[in-house]
C-alpha cells in the first residue's frame, strides 16, 4: 500500500511539473519570440514610413581619421548619417571587397520586386542542401515572406535558394534581375553571383555601395523590422512544421543604440557587418568590410561617433 501511494504522489508530482512546464513554455513563446501573422498585406511599402529626422548643417570631428583607423582591424568601414546622406568618416570605401552575406539585403529586394508576399514556394531538394540558417525540408512550402523573414534573421542560405529558384527561369534570372537592380541603384562597383554571397572571386562590392544598398532597404519598414530581430517562428503553409530563428548579429539587443544590421562571413570576405544605429535623433549606417572582429570594431565606431563628434 506504501508503494502505491509513494507511485502515485510521483505520478501526480510528473504531472504537475509536466503542467508547469507548458505554462512556462507558452509564457516564453507568446511573450518573447515573434510569430508573423498569419495574415499580412503584400503592399510592399506602407504608407506608414519610418521617421525621419533633420540633419545638422556641420558636424565637428575632434580625433584624427588615421588615430580611429589605427584601432580597427577592418579593410574598409564607412559611417553615414542617413537623411543627409553625409559620409562622416570612410577608409578605402571604393576598394572592392566580397560582401558575404550582406548579398542577401539585395537578394530581398530582388524577391520583393519579382514576387508577392503571399506567394508560396516550395522548397527544392537543393535548396534544403543548403541547410544553413532556415533548417528547411525539402518538398516543403512556405510564402515569401516566412523565407524573407529567414534569410535577413538567420540569414539563411536556404531560403535565398529557395527565393531564387521561385523565379521564372529559375536561379540565372533571378541573378540577373539582382544585377539589374544594382544598376538601377546605381551601385557600380557590385556584382552579385549568387544569391548568399558564397565567395565567388567576381563577387564584390564596396563601403559606399553596401551604403547606398541600405538606404534603399531602409524606405521599407517591414525589412527594417525584421533586420532587427533577435529570433522568429515560421511555419510552413501547412501548419505542421515551425522552425526557429536566432539572430547571426550579436549586438542585437546588447547595444541599444543599434536597432537593425546584416552580418556576412566566409573566407575570402573574413567578416562584414552593416548596423542602423539610432543616436541622437538621427539615423546612423556603420558598415565595416573585410574586418577580423566586426563587432569590436563597430563597437569602436560607435565609441568614435559618441565621444569624437559633435553636431553644431
Amino acid at each position: 500500500m506504501k508503494f502505491v501511494k509513494n507511485l502515485g504522489a510521483k505520478v501526480y508530482t510528473a504531472i504537475a511539473l509536466s503542467v508547469i512546464g507548458l505554462l512556462i513554455w507558452r509564457i516564453i513563446d507568446t511573450k518573447f519570440i515573434y510569430h508573423p501573422p498569419q495574415f499580412q498585406s503584400v503592399l510592399l511599402l506602407p504608407e506608414e514610413k519610418l521617421p525621419v529626422w533633420e540633419a545638422s548643417d556641420s558636424a565637428t570631428l575632434t580625433e584624427s581619421q588615421a588615430t580611429l583607423s589605427a584601432q580597427l582591424s577592418a579593410q574598409a568601414y564607412l559611417v553615414m548619417e542617413v537623411n543627409s546622406r553625409t559620409v562622416l568618416v570612410e577608409k578605402n570605401a571604393l576598394v572592392p571587397l566580397p560582401p558575404a552575406s550582406t548579398t542577401k539585403l539585395m537578394t530581398a529586394l530582388t524577391a520583393l520586386d519579382l514576387f508577392e508576399l503571399n506567394e508560396i514556394v516550395e522548397v527544392s531538394t537543393q535548396a534544403a542542401q543548403e541547410n544553413n540558417g532556415g533548417g528547411l525540408f525539402p518538398h516543403e512550402q512556405l510564402t515569401v515572406r516566412d523565407l524573407l523573414i529567414g534569410l535577413l534573421v538567420s540569414s539563411a542560405n536556404d531560403a535565398a535558394y529557395a527565393l531564387a529558384e521561385h523565379a521564372a527561369g529559375g536561379t540565372d534570372t533571378f541573378m540577373v534581375r539582382m544585377n539589374q537592380l544594382a544598376r538601377e541603384l546605381q551601385l557600380n562597383q557590385t556584382l552579385y553571383q549568387n544569391p548568399t554571397g558564397y565567395d565567388d572571386p567576381p563577387n564584390v562590392t564596396t563601403a559606399r555601395d553596401l551604403a547606398v544598398l541600405s538606404l534603399q532597404v531602409l524606405e521599407d519598414p517591414q525589412l527594417v523590422e525584421w533586420l532587427g530581430l533577435q529570433q522568429a517562428v515560421v511555419y510552413n503553409t501547412a501548419g505542421n512544421i515551425r522552425h526557429f530563428l536566432f539572430t547571426t548579429n550579436e549586438l542585437l539587443g546588447k547595444n541599444p543604440l543599434i536597432i537593425a544590421g546584416k552580418t556576412g562571413t566566409t573566407d575570402l570576405a573574413g567578416e562584414v557587418l552593416i548596423s542602423v544605429v539610432k543616436y541622437q535623433g538621427r539615423l546612423i549606417l556603420i558598415i565595416v568590410i573585410g574586418s577580423t572582429d566586426r563587432y569590436a570594431d563597430t563597437q569602436i565606431l560607435l565609441n568614435w561617433l559618441q565621444y569624437n563628434l559633435a553636431w553644431q
